[in-house]
């Protein structure tokens, strides 16, 4: 069986008319699925009961098990998530005069090995595909009842190392079917992948960038960073320049 989840508005129309559903079904469940929570398919009740049963035929629904919930005196909620394989990652939600931003991992654990970085002791275990990513979101929104102004790709792992799948978590986020969430409210952030950065600044949606350079000379970011020996902070800026130069409407 296939997860659901899986796939994308655009595709999942594609899959509506390939199985001679009605067009609008694919919204119908995408909503369901991103917008009203259901963890099962005889929940979504504006769809007929012949068209639930073959979904349930067919399809399954994933979803992240909530490992733990800490919460910092300053009100900032740390969640640790179960996948589905066994492995876990983790999420943040962080207050501001009741204006919340919602960090998410873009990977299981990460490759680079920042020496300042926790994440590094863990290694890389591997990607974490685009609904992954975005149903942390969901999780979060789910067990706090709390709906995120901003979010930031900057948690476990590099975004720009799996870019494809964090921009399809970005149309997610951004979607009318999806989270509703501006574009100028989404930020990836890098520890510095001049490729990444190029892309991000061809990329249609108007989303931030944000670059962890955390050293203002080569010798001292390259002893935090070893990412930086491959790419120098002056490849890094020229790069950056791009981004700026990119169009407001975009």
């Amino acid at each position: 069986m296939t997860d659901i989840k899986s796939y994308t508005l655009e595709e999942l129309i594609q899959l509506s008319e390939s199985l001679g559903w009605e067009h609008y079904r694919a919204y119908q469940i995408f909503q369901w699925l991103w917008q009203k929570n259901t963890a099962s398919f005889e929940q979504m009740t504006n769809l007929s009961k012949n068209l639930r049963a073959e979904l349930v035929q067919k399809f399954y629904i994933s979803q992240l098990s909530t490992a733990s919930i800490i919460t910092a005196p300053d009100s900032t909620k740390k969640f640790l998530f179960l996948l589905q394989d066994g492995n876990l990652i983790e999420s943040v939600l962080i207050s501001n005069q009741n204006r919340y931003t919602v960090c998410v991992s873009t990977q299981v654990g990460c490759p680079l090995g920042c020496r300042f970085c926790a994440t590094a002791t863990i290694g890389f275990k591997r990607n974490l595909k685009w609904y992954e990513i975005a149903e942390q979101i969901r999780m979060i929104i789910l067990n706090t009842n709390i709906y995120p102004r901003n979010v930031v790709m900057m948690g476990m792992g590099e975004p720009f190392l799996n870019l494809d799948e964090v921009f399809k978590a970005v149309n997610l986020t951004n979607s009318d079917y999806g989270f509703k969430i501006g574009a100028r409210r989404i930020t990836i952030s890098t520890a510095g992948i001049p490729e990444g950065i190029y892309r991000i600044a061809e990329f249609p949606l108007q989303i931030r960038l944000a670059i962890s350079l955390n050293a203002t000379t080569d010798e001292i970011r390259s002893q935090l960073m070893p990412i930086n020996n491959r790419y120098p902070i002056s490849q890094i800026l020229e790069a950056a320049q791009a981004y700026v130069k990119k169009p407001a409407d975009a």
